[in-house]
């Protein structure tokens, strides 16, 4: 699988492991956007892999929509997001869905709130 993915966008601090890609091939016209996270990784995902639900131009304009926000990949995964784990990542998220609707309010963030709800 790892040699099908492209690197497109990586978190600037390494140690959270957070890398997007498309997947390069495989693939019928419309490619597919995968994430990893050192969260991810379990005995039953050996390489840290989540498909997220959303299309190439979904994810760079949701990418402009959230400033980068710490986790905001994973509201488009099939993930849940409760206990210590990502802890970090729901109050990122949460304080994101607090503030940006205010400074930003060229963006609806009524999507990304329904998908955090879901994930909690």
């Amino acid at each position: 699988m790892m040699s099908q993915l492209r690197m497109i966008d990586s978190a600037p601090r390494a140690e959270t492991g957070q890398t997007t890609f498309v997947r390069a091939s495989g693939w019928d016209g419309m490619p597919e956007i995968w994430y990893r996270d050192r969260y991810l990784f379990t005995p039953e995902n050996a390489n840290g892999l989540m498909r997220l639900d959303l299309t190439y131009c979904q994810y760079i304009d949701t990418l402009r929509a959230t400033k980068g926000t710490l986790g905001w990949p994973l509201l488009y995964g099939d993930i849940l997001l409760r206990g210590k784990v990502f802890h970090e990542y729901v109050l990122n998220l949460r304080k994101m869905l607090e503030i940006f609707p205010q400074e930003f309010p060229g963006y609806d963030y009524a999507e990304l709130n329904g998908r955090l709800a879901e994930r909690l």
